[in-house]
Formats: C-alpha cells, structure tokens, sequence
C-alpha cells in the first residue's frame, strides 16, 4: 500500500481541522475578501469573517428552498462568494448533491438550476434502473440496510436519477465553491445515551464532530481494527447519502417502546404542567431570560425532581460549558437542573406555547408513528408486488412464487397489527406455506399464540419476532437472488437497522472516545433531524470558528422551535460569562413567534451572530402562510412542475427582500472585531 492511501485509510483523533480543510479556508478566505470589496466591504484577510449558510431537512421542500435562496444569494450584487461554508441535512442535502457534482457549481449556478429543475419536473428513474441500483447495493457491501432500499427504490423518485458520483471524486472542483458539510446522527449513541451523536461528513473525512475522531472519508464503512483497515467497502454514493429522508426520521421517534423519548421536550413537558411556578410568555423588558444549563451530557437523567427541574437565575448559570478536552460535549441544551437559590424569583418558560409533539423537534410533518410505520410496510409491499408481477412472466419454480406470496402475507400481517385488526387468518396462512415448503426443513421456532392487537407495545415486539423468524426460515432454501434481497428487506424492517456501516473505532486505544464506540463493529447512522431539524452543530465545532450563522429553515412545524435550541446551544456551548449570556435575549424568540416574519437576527458578545430566515412567512405569503404549508406538507409525492416553480419564487423572495440585511450584519461583524482589537 502506498503512504498516501495508508495515510488516508488513518484514524484521526485529535480536536483540529483536517489539512486539506485548513488549506481550502485559507485560499477561500482570500476569493471573500475581494467578493467583500465588490459590496464596498474592506477588510483584511484576517479581518474576514467565516460565515456559514445551513440548509434545515424538510424533504423535496427544503431541495427546492435550498435551491431558490442560492440563486438568489449568486445574484448580483453575489452573497454566495463570500460563505466559507455550506451544511445541510436531510432534503437540503438533496439540492447539496445535485450542485457539488458540478464542479465550480456557484460559478454557473443559473444553468445548474435549470438543469436540477428540469429533472425534478421530468420523468422519474424507471423501476428496472432503480432496481439495477439496490441489487447493486445488495451484493457489493457487507451489510445492507433499509437505506440502500430506501435510496435505489424511493429517493429517486423525488431525486429523478441515480447519482453515483462519491465526495472524494470532486476534491479538486470546487476551488470556488463553500465548503459542504453533511450532517447525520450515530443512532447508538442517541439511544444509548453514550459519546456523541453528531457525525459530519465532508470531502475529506467523516467521523464525530465534538469527540474529534475522523476517518478519511473514502474509508467511512470500511472495515477497521485498532485503528488500521482490514477491508475495503465501496465509498458511499451521492444518492445514499441523501437517503437521510423524513419517513425514516419521523418514524424512528415513536419505534421506541413509549414513544418520543427526548429530553428536551419531556422537559419542556414539566414546564408546561407545572402550576407551582409562574408562567411567562415573555421575561420582564428588565430581566434577560435566566436557565440553568448543566455541562452533563444531555442524556444523562436529571438528579432532581420534577419540582426542580426548572430555569433559575441567571447568577446559577454554569461557567463550565466544556465538559470534554477540546470542545462542548453536550448536544441539547438541558433545560432543567437542580435549583440552587432563590426560588421566589423563579420564571418558568414556556417556550411559544410550544406543543409537546414531533414536528416541535423534526420539522416533519405531524403524524403518528403508526401511520409511518405503514407508510414504510406499503412501500415494501409494492415493491415485492412488482417483483412477483416480474417473476409471473417468466418460468420460475412454483414455490419461488410462493416465497413473495408468503412475504406479501407478513407485510399485510405487519399492516393488520398496525391497524388494530386482527391478523390470525394471516398468521395460519404463513404457517401453512411454510411447512408446506419443505416439511422436513421448516418448522418455526417462534410458538403461535392469541395476539392482542390492543396490547400495541406487545403486538409489535410479537411481529419483530414472528418477522425475523420467518424470513430466517425462508431463507434455507430461497438464499438466491432476488427472494435473499426481499428477505434482508424484512428483516432489516423488523429490526429497524438504517444507515449500518462498520464503526472506524473498533478496538481502538483512545482515552478520548467513549467505550461503547471502542467495542462496537457496527454503527448505525441516521437523519440528524432526529434531534434538531438543522445541521448547526457541525458548524458549531470550535475549531471552525464561525462569526455568522444564517440558518435557512424548510421545517414543515414551527420555525422558531429550531431558532430556540439553536440559541439556547450557543448560550450552552460558547458563553463562559454571565455578561456574555446577557447579551442574546432568547426571550425576544418568544415575543416575535407570532410576527412570523422572514428574517430574525440574534446576537451576542463572541458568539455567532445567527440569521433565522423560515421559509413562509406573512411577507412572502401575506395570510396564506397555513395554506402554502398545506401544499408543500412533507408527505406526498414528488412535486409537479407548477409547484417547484412557485416554490422557487417564494422562496427566492425571503433572499431578494433581505440581501442588503444580510450586507449590513457582516459590516457590523467586522467592525465589531476591529473594535475588540
């Protein structure tokens, strides 16, 4: 092996940027410079200030709302030239990847558009190329998940094409471009409450952003031991990286037994209860909003009960907001802790009247976990109705048609328990076929049983098993192409596995990474939505050293439920003074919510100054903002031709209307940092 392919297989441990990153940083901070000039911005390259554009998820919504404000910020006079960065998760890495496989992309940015729109108001992949791609998947990677299904089968067709294109094929195009970051979660450690869930992935590497442990990314999923690779898997694709979808985020949430199971909200929860402290849609003009922030990791309960669990003043605010060597380490802002002191002065928040549910966290549409659990079966569903339509015109062996049948009685049977019916008929179907497949072979070892469909927690573990069971039993004699493909289909829905590659850490020595990543050989990755519904953490990163966040928001809940946490992790990973802390009123989120303007500015002593811009708002869509949510709502199907132009325009005009806004707060950023000099 070379010394640059050993070099790049490497792990890196260590709270800096990638080389490659520092050297596109200091050439970019130059091409800035002279854009700055061009709107009568002068300053020095070390004067520069780094600023960073997000794009929130918000599925085929948030691609063309991506879209739209980029071409209207590459408009002259250009804003585009002057962000170091770009980050996106979910929907607007959609539109990131159909622009980053066009080298210098910013530099044509009208003729890409109308390429991109062209395509998204075309025909969709056809099924034969789609499923061309999943076999593909299939049989060139160690381990298949509901990601590969969900990229080949169901992303094309919103996407309408395959694109094959890798992040390390394009390190050379895009000298004048911002910098892209993708933004996902370790679902392990989100669950497990362990290490850190945010995980960024770039042209270079892809690894945890507050840990400090990266891996080149060409080698992400490969496998490793002790920090060295022992077997090389395919770099993922563009198209699987955008898989990181709404469906599969939303439904994650309530797959849990209890259901949302988020800290943040179930504190918010107790605010909203509790009758014993004052409520306050607003803080006193006099009085800035005060909190308690604990440097505890944000999964790690709460050593208090619910009568502490509250915001204190502002003299409890802790100075420590490290909690790790080198950077923050607590995702969320922790919104309660034990009270310390004056309780008589207590001011309980009560976060925009902000209801306890999904979109509140997601920006996904409102829905029941049910309803997305049904949503993915009937996915699967269609597609083994395909295959077998497929395998009907040709001369198969009669059982290999009794295989899809037998899979097309567990999907319905998945979808009866789902629906509160009864699905006995089923279950006795499936048992006969399969014993009747290979009496000799075949027996399932899960015992049947009355189930109670009322019992939802139960029914739904008692199909986990009865799935796995079946497909295992099936899988003895039908280990062939295409049923092996339908089988990991299923097994991997019972199981729920998204996104699983193997975990770069194995078997590591490093005091500096959790345990649980040391031991694991496998790690699951998944939408970042799952805990904010926009990528700042990765932009958040200290070493990054941000001035200006202008955070594009597509959710399809409410905006500043994003805005809030974006701020409260500000407050929670940046301020170290109180005098600091003071200095951004989160209280002013409160006041403004019902405006529901198109552009919000937040500031603070050294931090980032953060641009909110929600996609509808009264200035673009007057008094129809409920009707344009309504139209763009997550869950439909790919958008029509009429509708991607009109989303264009909207959100083009929350760009056109506030340039000049956007102008003045990078000239105030520079001088204010003239000013501390």
């Amino acid at each position: 092996m070379s010394s640059s392919k050993l070099k790049e297989s490497e792990v890196r441990i260590e709270h800096s940027l990638n080389k490659n990153e520092e050297k596109f940083r200091v050439d970019r901070k130059k091409t800035i410079q002279q854009s700055l000039k061009k709107l009568e911005i002068h300053c020095s390259v070390d004067e520069v200030p780094n600023i960073a554009l997000l794009g929130s998820g918000g599925g085929e919504r948030a691609m063309v709302g991506l879209l739209a404000s980029l071409v209207q910020l590459q408009k002259t006079p250009s804003l585009l030239e002057c962000f170091l960065y770009l980050s996106g998760i979910s929907g607007s890495t959609w539109c990131m990847a159909s622009l980053y496989k066009e080298p210098d992309w910013s530099t044509k940015l009208d003729d890409v558009k109308v390429q991109i729109i062209r395509r998204l108001g075309g025909p969709a992949v056809s099924w034969g190329d789609a499923f061309a791609k999943l076999k593909k998947y299939y049989y060139e990677k160690d381990i298949f998940s509901l990601t590969d299904f969900w990229a080949a089968m169901v992303v094309t067709t919103y996407v309408k094409e395959i694109d094959e294109h890798t992040l390390t094929e394009d390190l050379d195009q895009h000298s004048k471009d911002p910098f892209p970051i993708y933004s996902v979660i370790d679902k392990q450690c989100k669950q497990q409450k362990e290490g850190d869930p945010w995980f960024e992935i770039t042209p270079h590497e892809a690894g945890y952003s507050l840990i400090g442990a990266f891996v080149g990314v060409s080698n992400f999923g490969s496998t490793f031991k002790e920090g060295s690779m022992i077997k090389k898997q395919p770099e993922i694709d563009m198209l699987y990286l955008q898989v990181s979808n709404e469906v599969e985020r939303v439904a994650q949430v309530f797959s849990q037994p209890g259901g949302l199971h988020t800290p943040l909200l179930e504190a918010f929860a107790l605010f909203r209860r509790r009758e014993s402290v004052q409520r306050s849609g607003a803080f006193p003009s006099k009085c800035p909003p005060s909190l308690v922030v604990s440097t505890r990791p944000y999964w790690k309960p709460l050593p208090c009960s619910d009568e502490e669990r509250v915001f204190n003043d502002a003299e409890c605010f802790s100075s420590k907001v490290f909690s790790q060597p080198g950077g923050p380490h607590t995702p969320l802002l922790e919104a309660g802790c034990p009270v310390q002191k004056k309780r008589e002065s207590l001011l309980c928040l009560d976060v925009f009247a902000l209801p306890v549910c999904l979109p509140s966290l997601c920006g996904s549409a409102l829905a029941d976990g049910d309803e997305n659990w049904k949503f993915i079966w009937q996915k699967i569903k269609d597609f083994i109705n395909h295959l077998r339509s497929l395998e009907e015109t040709g001369k198969e062996d009669p059982d290999s048609h009794k295989c899809l049948q037998v899979l097309l009685d567990l999907v319905d049977m998945n979808l009866c328990v789902l629906e509160g019916k009864d699905p006995s008929a089923l279950e006795d179907s499936i048992r006969t076929t399969v014993a009747n497949l290979s009496p000799d072979k075949s027996k399932l070892i899960f015992p049947g049983g009355k189930l109670d469909v009322t019992d939802k927690e139960a029914a739904k573990l008692y199909m986990k098993q009865f799935t796995l069971d079946v497909c295992n039993n099936l899988s003895v004699w039908f280990g062939f192409w295409p049923y092996d493909l339908c089988l990991s289909i299923c097994r991997s829905m019972a199981q729920w596995i998204w996104g699983r590659k193997y975990d770069f850490l194995h078997n590591m020595t490093a005091k500096a990474v959790p345990v649980a990543l040391l031991e694991s050989e496998t790690r699951d990755y998944e939408d970042a939505g799952l805990l904010l519904n926009s990528p700042y953490f990765s932009v958040l990163r200290k070493e990054r050293n941000i001035d200006l966040i202008i955070s594009l928001d597509f959710s399809d809940g409410d905006p500043f439920t994003v805005l809030y946490i974006i701020l409260s992790n500000i407050i929670m990973h940046t301020y170290s003074h109180i005098s600091s802390f003071k200095e951004i009123n989160l209280a002013d989120t409160m006041t403004i919510r019902e405006k529901k303007e198109n552009f919000y500015v937040f500031k603070g002593k050294n931090v980032p100054t953060v641009i909110h811009i929600p996609l509808f708002n009264v200035v673009n869509c007057g008094d129809k903002i409920e009707d344009w949510r309504k139209r763009y709502a997550t869950f439909q199907g790919p958008y029509s031709a009429e509708m991607i132009t009109d989303l264009m325009e909207v959100a083009g005009k929350n760009i056109a209307n506030n340039k000049a806004k956007v102008v003045e707060e990078i000239r105030e950023i520079i001088e204010q940092q003239r000013s501390r000099r």
